[in-house]
């Protein structure tokens, strides 16, 4: 991982309005093979369940948590990108309401 500031590449932020339906996903733009990094901003005042997927199916779950994202928070996770385990999509849920999840693809932390 790269312990520089965060980078984010131009044209690769995605916004996801999560809902409690556990379908509200993105195809992630500008995925370079290898480690990486996603910066997540919940703007939402609830907070919002993430999973990370393969293809278009991927569907995220708050009953059984997937990773959290708190409201109001910004947090940059990495990701292995494999042709054998490629990362393309992500999925968002909330327990309540919505929030706006905006998903920047980067360098760094």
């Amino acid at each position: 991982m790269d312990s520089s500031p965060f980078a984010w590449l131009e044209d690769a932020t995605i916004k996801i309005t999560a809902t409690t339906s556990g379908s509200d996903r993105a195809k992630l733009l500008k995925m370079p093979t290898g480690s990486v990094q996603l910066e997540f901003f919940n703007a939402g005042a609830v907070p919002v369940f993430i999973r990370k997927g393969a293809d278009a199916t991927v569907t995220a779950s708050a009953s059984n948590p997937d990773k959290p994202i708190a409201a109001g928070a910004m947090e940059v996770l990495t990701v292995i990108n494999t042709p054998s385990a490629p990362v393309t999509h992500v999925a968002a849920v909330t327990l309540s309401g919505s929030a706006d999840l905006y998903i920047t693809t980067g360098a760094g932390i």
